[in-house]
């Protein structure tokens, strides 16, 4: 039985993903403070061209925060190699902590640029902060 696609998950297994190397240098996990923090923003349906507005408007703010882009999908180019239909795109966002990237997101300033890109299409927000993952996903045997 192939199991149900869940983008959520898919998105969150990246973001541990781009941990690995932090798991070779640390035997203990950091403080929650210590510890980046992750948003992950999943878009379906959503049209580039309408969304230079709130770009405009968020980019600054984000940079400020201390956020930073570490990858994203060009909308409808993201491979679906089982379950989906997926048609959406994916950015995921570094940021200090997660204090800072729920700081980003509640700010009065990010609050007013969010209907800058509402109607055009879905977009879900997801944070989390940071994990060591288990050796046995990051080593290869010997």
């Amino acid at each position: 039985m192939i199991a149900k696609f869940n983008p959520v998950l898919v998105a969150l297994s990246l973001v541990a993903s781009t941990l690995a190397p932090a798991a070779h240098a640390q035997t203990a996990q950091p403080s929650v403070a210590a510890r980046p923090g992750y948003m992950v923003v999943i878009g379906n349906g959503v049209d580039p061209a309408k969304m230079s507005a709130y770009a405009g408007a968020a980019v600054p703010l984000l940079l400020r925060s201390g956020g930073k882009l570490l990858f994203a999908t060009e909308e409808g180019k993201t491979e679906v190699l089982e379950g989906g239909p997926f048609p959406g795109s994916i950015r995921v966002f570094e940021f200090p902590n997660l204090k800072a990237a729920r700081d980003f997101y509640f700010s009065p300033e990010y609050q007013k640029a969010i209907p800058l890109r509402v109607g055009n299409g879905k977009i879900d927000v997801i944070v989390s902060d940071a994990f060591i993952p288990d050796p046995k996903w990051t080593q290869p045997k010997p």
